[in-house]
């Protein structure tokens, strides 16, 4: 431990650089460093910031007697942990007064922010978007705690919990909450249309047959599209080939017009219309 007032090299005491450093202590907390030589601050930062404050808030309460309002204080002298500024102050809403650091005079106190919170909660807060949430597509809403289809919550907070709106329709509808085995199915695929002619209430077995078949039909129905498509582009080409066989019967005059025109885009096609 180096004496009050020893000067060492940056490189002795595992600094970079070549500037001295003396050993000294605050004059405030008594806490000990190495400080540049060159520095003037004896301070250590926590002094010096605590310096700062009561520059702008000099201190008007000393531990003795009673607080009045607008008063400061250091944090040691109303039994507080730490070296900052507090200020005697009142609750704008309510008038209780209490010690705060100084720059949250005006802040609301404890019982006062919990019940702003309380109010501003739900319906009431600005970030409300109306109880509704979306999650992998389906749609899931608030309902009250007193609700009886309460029991189907996948979530529940305090007084509310949340549920899947789809399956919320169903319950409703047949009077009774559904069973964690039966399973609600959207008939056109769509998650999100909860209308209650597209929702039909299956059991879990029968749901994933409801599943597979809806898959063949979509399969089914895309192969339809694209067998339509082919006919249609099947249709073309023999209306092509048709006015080529139509116009020239020569064999020559044929491919020398389809060279020059390109009509007929597939070579094979050239060996079929113009074999010799």
């Amino acid at each position: 431990m180096p004496n009050l007032g020893d000067i060492a090299k940056a490189s002795e005491i595992g600094y970079s650089g070549r500037a001295l450093f003396v050993w000294i202590a605050c004059p405030d907390c008594g806490t000990q460093r190495w400080r540049p030589l060159h520095n003037e601050i004896t301070r250590c930062w926590k002094c010096s910031a605590n310096k700062r404050e009561r520059d702008l808030k000099p201190i008007t309460f000393l531990g003795t007697g009673a607080p009045i309002v607008g008063d400061t204080t250091t944090a040691a002298a109303i039994g507080k942990a730490g070296r900052g500024i507090y200020a005697y102050t009142a609750c704008p809403k309510c008038g209780k007064t209490r010690w705060v650091r100084w720059r949250q005079m005006d802040s609301l106190c404890t019982a006062c922010t919990a019940l702003s919170n309380s109010v501003r909660s739900g319906s009431e807060h600005p970030k409300w978007k109306g109880g509704v949430k979306k999650t992998r597509g389906y749609v899931y809403v608030l309902i009250p705690r007193t609700d009886p289809l309460f029991p189907m919550a996948v979530k529940r907070y305090k007084n509310q919990g949340v549920v899947a709106e789809h399956r919320l329709v169903v319950a409703r509808s047949i009077g009774r909450p559904l069973r964690p085995d039966e399973v609600v199915h959207h008939i056109n695929g769509t998650k999100d249309d909860n209308r209650r002619e597209n929702l039909r209430l299956l059991t879990k077995q029968s749901h994933h047959s409801a599943l597979v078949m809806q898959e063949t039909q979509d399969r089914v129905r895309n192969l339809e599209v694209r067998v339509t498509m082919l006919e249609a582009e099947n249709t073309a080409l023999k209306a092509s080939l048709q006015e080529v066989g139509d116009s020239d019967t020569s064999p020559e005059l044929n491919l020398r017009r389809y060279n020059t025109l390109g009509d007929l885009p597939d070579k094979q096609v050239e060996g079929i219309v113009h074999a010799p």
